[in-house]
């Protein structure tokens, strides 16, 4: 699952501020050359080209997509009666994906001694959405249930 089909606007920051890293290590790595007077003119001209466009953009679409999740985050928190429910449907989400924490911290540290950083980035980030993707149990509470007769 992609964010984009949670959040709006995710793949426009994450392009822009891939874009804006890319040009920021262009410069790091180009950024010298033989005439020191030349140098200083090429790198505030290469840093000025970085903050007026990718720069811009990543600012406008991740604040755009900050404000997506924070509406997303306020409907799913609104569907919760109480922090009881909310803990209890915590609890439950855990442990009905224990299994596939347990494989997942396994993964992680597979990836980080064999120092596969892609991998283990992609493992966290399976291992954020699983601990914090969850829904309303809306379980009654047990003083409020009635024993079957």
């Amino acid at each position: 699952m992609k964010l984009s089909s949670f959040f709006e606007y995710s793949d426009q920051c994450v392009t822009n501020v891939q874009n804006a890293l890319s040009q920021v290590w262009y410069i790091y790595k180009n950024g010298s050359c033989n005439v020191p007077a030349n140098d200083v003119r090429k790198m505030v001209y290469y840093t000025s080209q970085v903050i007026s466009t990718e720069g811009a953009n990543s600012f406008y679409n991740c604040y755009l997509f900050a404000s997506s999740v924070e509406s997303v985050v306020n409907k799913r928190l609104d569907t919760f009666v109480d922090f009881s429910d909310l803990y209890t449907s915590f609890l439950f989400n855990m442990l009905s994906n224990s299994l596939q924490i347990k494989t997942i911290a396994t993964n992680i540290n597979t990836y980080s001694d064999a120092k596969k950083w892609p991998e283990l980035s992609g493992e966290i980030a399976k291992l954020i959405r699983i601990t914090l993707d969850f829904e309303s149990s809306n379980a009654a509470a047990l003083n409020e249930t009635k024993p079957n007769e």
